[in-house]
């Protein structure tokens, strides 16, 4: 996406987050990933004064800290969707070609049977159901963000979660004055409630 690009959502459908009129700017933020046509002084100006909106910038490399379905559960979960589809719309297929050949009116070629949303979805919650719990877990453990009792099991702090990431030093400064506020002069200083501390 380009600045024009952008700039025209921002015309066309951030404008008109709060209200129909587009009169209505309440005071917002925008979380936005790293990319050029973000970041830009007239995108940042505009939406400040038009549309009274902080955007900040989110540091590349985060994904698989901060979206752990993405890398973790939705390729599975998209493949296993396709596969069941494909599976039920050749079933349908094959029916529809039995059912053909039993006819001795037919003729031609046996069209491809369509799939109703109704089918869709169905199949959407059993590709769901199908997922193997253990992905999630596994993804909490992957990007060292999990639930306290889990974190005590496998003796681990969230200090170690941004281990990779401190060579960024926190580079949305330079976009938005919003920052951790309890970050003292290395993400050590960060005091953590209710977690495990381990030596």
């Amino acid at each position: 996406m380009d600045q024009e690009t952008f700039r025209h959502w921002g015309a066309t459908v951030w404008k008109y987050r709060a209200d129909s009129s587009g009169e209505n700017q309440p005071v917002s933020v925008l979380l936005l990933d790293d990319l050029k046509s973000h970041k830009t002084k007239v995108v940042l100006d505009e939406f400040k004064t038009l549309y009274n909106t902080k955007i900040i910038i989110l540091p590349g490399g985060l994904t698989p800290k901060a979206q752990i379905m993405d890398t973790h559960n939705n390729r599975p979960f998209k493949f296993s969707v396709k596969s069941k589809i494909t599976a039920l719309r050749l079933q349908k297929y094959r029916e529809a070609k039995a059912a053909a050949a039993a006819d001795p009116l037919h003729k031609g070629r046996v069209p491809i049977p369509k799939i109703s949303r109704e089918e869709i979805v169905q199949k959407m919650l059993d590709a769901w159901l199908d997922l193997d719990p253990n992905l999630g877990a596994n993804a909490w453990v992957v990007v060292k963000l999990m639930p306290y009792e889990l974190a005590v099991e496998k003796g681990w702090t969230p200090k170690e979660a941004f281990q990779d990431i401190r060579h960024l030093d926190w580079p949305w400064q330079a976009y938005s004055s919003i920052q951790p506020k309890d970050a003292g002069e290395d993400i050590d200083d960060i005091e953590w409630d209710n977690v495990p501390q381990t030596q």
